[in-house]
């Protein structure tokens, strides 16, 4: 077919605006097919013969987990509002989630599979329409000759599901033909700690649940805007305040959160979050405010560490007992850790019952320390009066911060807004370590997270061994590639992880770090890049690099729902249905902030020639020659997961209860007070870690990244602090400016928007478009007044990686030297150049992360060319 479209038809957000009657327009836009009711989902209510209600499970990727009652008349969804949780404290809805049936109907969306024209240059706008069976015949076709030539390795597959099951279907593919991942590695700072210091349950990651914020007496925001990013913890903050409750925001900016909710507004320095909570322990140190008692029971405080290689002291080291190492176990290991008793016993951890945190300094010859005074002495090296100085906050103010961690029950709400930077994980470990020091964490309103929940479902896994037991072959017979390299790495078939930063990298280069991609594949390549609902491009730190090497792929295909500015630069293009155009189910896999299971009904029949996740994905099992792997159908594949649950049967829950109750409580609630592990008080339970405790010493460092640089392996065994690599404009504390500073004075953040998470909803929602027409940034008065910028001017930002034209706000909420823009906004929407463009690929070489704070620039007056 050779019909030649523009996926937008020129509608750029600028020119939205100016459009009469586009509002309107988008709603009528298409007739829909009619729609045929789900076996799930039968009517619950309706007010006419002609509509009825249905529940969809919203997917803003924002963790909310919300549950919709979506009106249906004369088949067209015409209405959104909120549906009622089994615990109404979880009852809310955000101006994203009104305009679904908008976004249903939005002329954005994909309308149908779209390959670029031959001859044509990526992201030139060039369309033809094609058939479902031309682009899937495409797409296989050039698969085949990839795993053929090069391996599975060389297709890579990115996405995102959102929670739902269907969504994770995708995976199947990508497992079956050993497909390469390219991830986004974003919050890995926080995430990575959170792992190494906490560990990770099936229902929740470093604490309870959300609404456990109102036992809290004490609240501490950190690294996070609440009132806009997590927005459903508005009706719990402002109950635990009605409580007598206080909050502390610590962030450099003022913000919504801090005008709303904050009694303490701890403005710090960039990056410097560390060198805070150091200093908040130099308190607790200094005037007795340790928990002792949580150290000795739940930490790793009392265990002894050898001086001579910073290893734990364990009973085979003393010659005590013979281990075969053919058959230990990392948790067995562990609890071969010794400690010494206040009564001079020397014994592993859960046979001394009460184990001495300090003063010990030889066992039998070997010169060991325990963890809590290596601790000491590693805070030693950052005196108070140098934590003050270097985070901008004053001795007094810490103290106060120390006394309200120790007046518990107090709880620590964070997300990611400490994470964004080269430096970002020493945050988050000195805040673990505050939280072990005041025994806040492992009962009522004392915890550090509250955003994480995931329910223990089976899936791509699960479906896997079932296929060994029934296939044994079952992955493409052709990939002699792989096979061969499985022969010399011990039959171990290679697998590779990458992200996005590293990817222009690799494109270049064919390595990381000077280290090979693939361990023993010379040469490699990727040939292949397969997107589902993901968007790398405007949400990736290095667009300009991505851009300048895609050339060296072969094919790109983009699967989504509306034309993201990824899908823009795609060789072929797949027409994904919407949230309400699907029967699904949200289980939380992605962490949210609500402990349920919710269904999520087909509303309607699917716009266009859009199809589902869990259809292309069977689609492509076909054209492969492996349509026989696949599961038959999306209700076959819910159930397949539900039933298959470790938990869930047992908890009695079933896909048909699911969707005839709609939203269903996985957890196990005590009878007062939120949920907590297991239903029992969460203060007797362990740590989900080998140790069974919070690790505030981390043995043996090893670093998240398959390629890594080179790092001191005892300085990240525990908390230390170390200035951002390029956002370090200050003097201060022996510290000085990066070269990138010296340059380029001002330090740009990405911040939310009210309007989208990310990119998510930056396209299809243009009632919200009217609200926030088009890109900005905000500015410190002072420095725009410096630089003869006035609210509403269009300003040049720029540094030596790329540069933007964008409108500017003077705002003094902002410190000096900093700005900050929504990360919101894509190509097209800039008037000029990029913001993606001007952000920075560097990781620490120990963190394997997207630091998106690191960005210094310079702005100026726009001046038209």
């Amino acid at each position: 077919m050779s019909e030649t479209t523009s996926p937008r038809t020129g509608l750029t957000r600028r020119s939205f605006l100016k459009t009469t009657g586009a509002v309107a327009g988008a709603l009528a836009v298409s007739e829909v097919v009619g729609s045929r009711l789900d076996a799930f989902g039968q009517s619950v209510e309706g007010t006419a013969s002609n509509e009825e209600v249905k529940y969809v499970a919203c997917r803003g990727n924002c963790h909310g987990g919300c549950q919709f009652k979506c009106t249906v008349r004369n088949n067209k969804v015409v209405k959104n509002e909120m549906a009622p949780m089994p615990n109404e404290a979880y009852n809310r809805m955000c101006s994203k989630g009104l305009s679904m049936p908008q976004m249903t109907y939005s002329p954005d969306r994909i309308k149908y599979p779209m390959r670029r024209v031959a001859g044509t240059e990526r992201g030139a706008g060039q369309w033809e329409r094609i058939s479902w069976e031309e682009a899937i015949g495409d797409i296989t076709t050039k698969w085949k000759e990839c795993i053929a030539e090069h391996g599975g390795l060389s297709i890579a597959q990115s996405g995102a599901c959102s929670g739902t099951l269907c969504g994770g279907y995708v995976d199947l593919a990508k497992s079956l033909f050993g497909f390469s991942s390219i991830v986004h590695q974003a919050d890995m700072a926080s995430i990575q700690t959170a792992m190494d210091y906490v560990g990770v349950d099936g229902q929740f990651f470093g604490g309870t649940e959300l609404a456990d914020v109102v036992n809290a007496k004490n609240l501490f925001l950190f690294g996070i805007n609440s009132a806009i990013s997590v927005i459903h913890s508005s009706p719990f903050i402002y109950e635990m305040k009605k409580n007598g409750g206080k909050v502390v925001s610590i962030d450099p900016n003022c913000s919504p959160t801090v005008a709303k909710f904050a009694d303490i507004h701890v403005a710090l320095r960039t990056g410097t979050d560390g060198m805070l909570y150091m200093g908040i322990l130099h308190v607790l140190l200094d005037e007795g405010l340790v928990d002792e008692g949580f150290l000795k029971s739940h930490s790793v405080a009392p265990f002894l560490v050898r001086k001579s290689d910073g290893l734990y002291l364990r009973q085979e080291d003393l010659g005590l007992i013979e281990v075969d190492r053919s058959t230990d176990t990392p948790k067995a290991r562990d609890a071969r850790i010794l400690v010494l008793g206040t009564d001079g016993t020397l014994g592993v951890v859960d046979e001394v019952d009460d184990p001495v945190l300090t003063g010990v300094e030889e066992v039998e010859g070997v010169a060991v320390a325990t963890v809590y005074d290596r601790i000491v002495e590693r805070l030693s090296e950052y005196p108070l009066g140098t934590c003050s100085e270097v985070c901008g906050i004053s001795e007094d103010v810490i103290r106060e911060l120390a006394h309200l961690y120790a007046d518990g029950p107090t709880a620590t709400l964070d997300n990611y807004g400490a994470d964004h930077y080269t430096n970002g994980h020493t945050g988050y470990e000195a805040l673990y370590t505050v939280h072990a020091f005041t025994g806040n964490l492992l009962k009522r309103g004392a915890f550090k997270g509250g955003i994480g929940a995931s329910a223990d479902y089976a899936g791509v896994p699960a479906w896997l061994a079932r296929l060994k037991e029934t296939h044994p072959v079952t992955r493409f017979p052709q990939d002699r590639k792989m096979e061969e390299l499985a022969a010399a790495n011990d039959g171990k078939r290679p697998s590779l992880r990458m992200s996005f930063n590293q990817l222009g990298e690799a494109l270049g280069k064919g390595s990381v770090n000077g280290q090979q991609f693939v361990k023993g594949y010379d040469g490699f390549a990727l040939k292949s890049w397969w997107i589902t609902g993901m968007n790398p491009l405007p949400s990736a730190v290095n667009r300009r690099e991505l851009l300048d090497e895609f050339d060296k792929i072969d094919l790109i295909v983009v699967q989504d729902i509306m034309w993201t500015e990824s899908a823009e630069y795609a060789d072929i293009v797949l027409p994904v249905a919407f949230y309400t155009e699907a029967t699904d189910l949200a289980a939380m896999t992605d962490g949210k902030t609500a402990p349920f299971l919710q269904a999520s009904e087909k509303c309607v029949d699917p716009q266009f020639e859009s199809k589902t996740d869990f259809e292309i994905v069977n689609l492509v099992l076909e054209g492969m020659g492996y349509g026989h792997l696949a599961c038959s159908s999306s209700e076959e594949w819910l159930r397949f997961c539900i039933d298959n649950s470790k938990s869930m049967p047992k908890k009695g829950i079933t896909l048909e209860r699911i969707f005839e109750e709609k939203v269903v409580e996985y957890v196990e609630r005590p009878e007062t007070g939120p949920a907590l592990r297991d239903g029992t008080t969460c203060y007797q339970l362990k740590f989900p870690t080998t140790t069974g405790r919070i690790n505030i010493y981390t043995e043996e460092p090893r670093s998240s990244n398959p390629w890594p640089g080179v790092f001191d392996v005892d300085r990240e065994r525990m908390l230390y602090w170390e200035p951002p690599l390029e956002a370090w404009p200050f003097s201060v504390g022996g510290y000085e400016p990066s070269e990138a500073a010296k340059k380029y004075p001002l330090s740009f953040h990405w911040k939310r928007s009210r309007f989208a998470t990310h990119t998510k909803f930056s396209r299809g929602c243009h009632w919200l478009d009217e609200i926030e027409p088009e890109p900005y940034l905000r500015i410190n008065t002072d420095d725009a007044i410096a630089r003869g910028i006035n609210t509403g001017d269009y300003v040049k930002v720029f540094n030596d990686r790329g540069w933007c034209v964008i409108k500017a706000h003077r705002d003094n909420g902002l410190q000096p030297g900093c700005i900050d823009s929504p990360q919101r906004w894509q190509g097209k929407d800039y008037r000029e150049g990029n913001m993606v463009d001007l952000a920075n690929t560097e990781m620490h070489p120990y963190m394997y992360n997207s630091n998106f704070n690191e960005c210094q620039v310079e702005v100026e007056k726009y001046q038209e060319a």
